[in-house]
């Protein structure tokens, strides 16, 4: 498991249905591409410290209110996670909302209201 920081952006897919981290340096390899489907938790990261306390190594006091934390499955390699930092605690907590309203939409079966 690799452990480090990588200045990088992310972005959803046109289908909404994969976030994509690539790093800011082209030489560099990509971080991860992360199927919303497979996605088991979308949280800050301070809410998960006491669960995964390795996450207060990563971050210092400041940064910890920008972390958030991903969980997910990837197929060849079992239970993964991903934090990304925020540029603020605002921005972190629109980009949890967000993406757990995504989340939770993806998993909803809309064939069941027709």
């Amino acid at each position: 498991a690799r452990v480090g920081r990588v200045a990088a952006t992310y972005r959803l897919d046109r289908g909404l249905t994969t976030l994509s981290v690539e790093p800011d340096d082209p030489a560099a390899a990509p971080l991860s591409a992360v199927a919303l489907d497979a996605i088991q938790v979308i949280a800050p990261a301070t809410d998960c410290m006491v669960f995964f306390p390795e996450l207060d190594a990563l971050f210092d006091e400041a940064e910890q209110g920008r972390a958030v934390l991903l969980q997910y499955l990837q197929e060849d390699a079992g239970r993964m996670r991903l934090c990304l930092l925020e540029e603020s605690s605002a921005a972190r907590d629109a980009f949890v909302k967000a993406l757990t309203a995504l989340w939770l939409e993806k998993r909803t079966d809309h064939s069941m209201w027709f």
